[in-house]
């Protein structure tokens, strides 16, 4: 399983590569990324990601990565746009799975605080995973400068995001 991270991990930064690198208005990189794909690219990373998600912690912190970070950040920008929903929803049902069997490590219970603290509004979509709905509820009174990282390497637009935030 550890090989099939490496290789999503590998079609995540040549995606990376390519959107980070556009120039122009939104709409010109926007453009630019349909008529290249990179949008269906990313569709296809984020379903590879919850595949793997059952039965491994780093492939579910992507994928929730990616769908939460989908409805943060304009296409344009990081080149990943509509997602499936369904999957998004079965992802959440995912981490409601590993929060019942207690296997959230640190690393995941900060970067789930500090996408629930900024963007709670994303989570009400799922009220009825009623377990996430009270693990972050628990997870208020957090400060968010207190969640930083070291570095990431290897580990997609999620390890770039953070590094950004951690470097702050």
């Amino acid at each position: 399983m550890h090989n099939e991270l490496e290789i999503l991990n590998k079609k995540e930064a040549e995606v990376m590569d390519i959107v980070f690198h556009l120039k122009g208005r939104m709409e010109e990189m926007l453009n630019a990324i349909e008529i290249r794909g990179l949008s269906n690219e990313y569709k296809e990373i984020h379903k590879e990601y919850s595949d793997l998600a059952t039965n491994n912690l780093e492939a579910l912190k992507r994928a929730l990565f990616i769908q939460w970070y989908s409805v943060m950040e304009p296409e344009c920008f990081i080149g990943i746009g509509n997602l499936d929903t369904q999957l998004a929803e079965s992802n959440f049902i995912v981490l409601e799975n590993y929060i019942s069997n207690n296997l959230i490590d640190p690393e995941f219970d900060k970067m789930i605080t500090y996408y629930y603290a900024i963007t709670d509004w994303y989570f009400q979509k799922y009220k009825s995973c009623t377990k996430l709905q009270n693990y972050l509820e628990k997870k208020l009174d957090i400060s968010l400068e207190e969640i930083k990282f070291p570095i990431m390497v290897g580990r997609g637009q999620m390890g770039h995001f953070w590094n950004i935030v951690s470097s702050k």
